[in-house]
């Protein structure tokens, strides 16, 4: 992924990338946004059982 800020001389373009320790940029927001959704993801047992639940089961059938 690559992120390209264009503007004029001291617009703020590096301010809204990269942020402050009170104010996250656009990277430090994002990469929450990202590992947060990974995480709900993860801690889904539904999601698990749905998709890595079936497979094994019907392997198991077919073998039976």
């Amino acid at each position: 992924v690559m992120i390209a800020a264009y503007g004029q001389t001291s617009t703020g373009k590096t301010h809204t990338v990269r942020g402050s320790r009170d104010q996250p940029g656009f990277i430090q927001l994002a990469a929450d946004e990202l590992f947060s959704r990974i995480d709900g993801l993860l801690n889904n047992k539904d999601l698990w059982n749905s998709h890595f639940g079936h497979p094994m089961d019907s392997l198991t059938n077919s073998v039976e």
